[in-house]
C-alpha cells in the first residue's frame, strides 16, 4: 500500500494547529462529540511487558513512548459497530465501488490488481474473517508478517476496502460446539467446526437487564496515528530509582529513518516501543530490542550506549539468554518489519520483501 500524496509541511502543520486548537484538553477530560486530545495516548507511556529490574539496587528499567491520541465519540449507526444496521447488514454497491478504488490505489501494488497476491504479499482472495473491518483495521494499523504498519490509512478507507474484499457483511455467531465427554484437557478441548465462521468482535455488549439506558450508544476507537505531532525523542529507555522516586537516567531508544535522512539523531523510534523488551545482567549491562533493526547494550548505571548490532529485520518481545559449555548467549527474535519513518511509509519506501528475518544469537565474550 502506498499513499497517493504527501502534504507539504506548512499545510500539514497549519491543519494540525487548527485541529489541536479546537480539541478538548485537560487532565481526566473524557471523550466527547468533538476531538479530545490525550497524551500519552492509547499506546503511549510504558507497559507491563516493557520492564526489567535489579531488585538488589532497587532500580526498574522501562521502555516508553510518547504517542498522542485523539478521541471522538460517534453514534453506533455505523454498520460495523454492533447495534447499527444489524447482524445481517451488508455494504451497498457504492461502498463496494469506493473500496475497489481504494484497493487499487493502496493495496494492489503488493497484493495484485486481481487480489491473487504477488511475491511481495499474499493473496487476499481467501483471507476469510481477516477481511472484516475490525481484524483488517488491526492489520493495517499494526502490520503483520512482512507488512509494515500503515497508520496513515483512514478508517473509512479500511471499511470500504473491507466491503470490496467481501469482509463487510456481519455474520451471526456460530452455535457453540458440544463439550466432548470425559476430561476436557484429555480430549483436546472444545473444537470449533472448521466450517463455522469466527464471530465478529462486538463492542456493544448489552446493558444488564433492568438498567435504564439510552437507545443511542456512542463509541470511540484508539485514536492512533499521531506520533509526529511531538518533538523527538519519541521513545526512550530509562532507569527509575525506587529508593528515591526519581528517574536516574533516560535516553532515546532507536532511530527514526526519516529523521536520520534529514540529519537528525537520537530521535527514538516513533512507534513500537511498547512491544520491545530488555534483560539486565549481573555485570551491569541492559540489553534491549528496538524496532529500528538494531540490538542495543546500555550501561545499567549511567545509560551510556556500549554497543549495538544490526539485525536482518526489526524485533519485538523479550531477548532470552542461556549458557552452553561455559559460555553465555543472547537470542533475539528479528522477524518484524522495521519501524520506518511515517513519510517513508507513505512514499512506499518499505523493507525489501525478499529479506527474511529469524532468530539471531549473540555470543558474549568469554571474560
Amino acid at each position: 500500500m502506498a499513499h497517493a500524496a504527501v502534504l507539504d509541511a506548512a499545510t500539514e502543520r497549519a491543519a494540525w494547529r487548527e485541529r489541536i486548537g479546537k480539541a478538548r484538553k485537560g487532565l481526566f477530560t473524557p471523550p466527547g462529540l468533538v476531538d479530545t486530545a490525550v497524551i500519552p495516548g492509547a499506546v503511549g507511556g510504558t507497559n507491563w511487558g516493557n520492564t526489567a529490574a535489579n531488585p538488589a539496587a532497587g532500580i526498574v528499567y522501562l521502555l516508553s513512548q510518547d504517542f498522542p491520541s485523539f478521541y471522538q465519540l460517534k453514534p453506533q449507526a455505523d454498520r460495523y459497530v454492533a447495534g447499527g444496521q444489524g447482524p445481517g447488514a451488508s455494504p451497498d454497491a457504492a461502498e463496494i465501488e469506493r473500496g475497489r478504488v481504494v484497493y487499487e490505489q493502496r493495496c494492489a501494488p503488493c497484493h495484485g490488481i486481481d487480489r491473487a497476491g504477488t511475491p511481495a504479499a499474499p493473496s487476499l482472495r481467501d483471507a476469510g474473517d481477516q477481511l472484516a473491518f475490525v481484524p483488517l483495521r488491526r492489520i493495517v494499523l499494526y502490520g503483520t508478517g512482512r507488512m509494515p504498519p500503515l497508520d496513515h490509512i483512514e478508517d473509512d478507507e479500511i471499511r470500504e476496502v473491507a466491503a470490496y474484499l467481501g469482509g463487510g457483511v456481519r455474520r451471526p455467531s456460530p452455535a457453540p460446539a458440544a463439550t466432548p465427554a470425559g476430561p476436557v484437557v484429555a480430549s483436546g478441548g472444545v473444537r470449533r467446526p472448521e466450517s463455522a465462521p469466527r464471530p465478529p468482535i462486538d463492542p456493544a455488549r448489552p446493558y444488564p437487564e433492568g438498567v435504564e439506558a439510552p437507545a443511542q450508544r456512542y463509541f470511540t476507537d484508539y485514536g492512533l496515528g499521531y506520533p509526529y505531532l511531538l518533538s523527538p525523542p519519541w521513545s526512550s529507555i530509562m532507569a527509575y530509582d525506587l529508593n528515591r522516586g526519581v528517574i536516574k537516567w533516560r535516553r532515546p531508544l532507536g532511530q527514526d529513518q526519516d529523521a536520520a535522512r534529514a540529519g537528525g539523531a537520537n530521535t527514538g523510534v516513533p512507534r513500537g516501543a511498547q512491544r520491545q523488551g530488555m534483560l539486565v545482567t549481573s555485570t551491569g549491562i541492559v540489553f534491549s530490542t528496538a524496532r529500528d533493526g538494531r540490538f542495543y547494550a546500555f550501561d545499567a548505571d549511567t545509560g551510556a550506549e556500549l554497543w549495538s548490532a544490526a539485525l536482518p529485520m526489526g524485533s519485538e518481545g523479550l531477548p532470552a539468554t542461556y549458557a552452553l559449555n561455559g559460555r553465555r548467549y543472547i537470542v533475539v527474535n528479528a522477524t518484524t518489519p522495521l519501524a520506518w519513518g511515517l513519510r517513508a511509509q507513505m512514499a512506499g519506501s518499505v523493507r525489501d520483501p525478499a529479506v527474511q528475518g529469524g532468530y539471531v544469537v549473540f555470543a558474549l565474550p568469554t571474560r
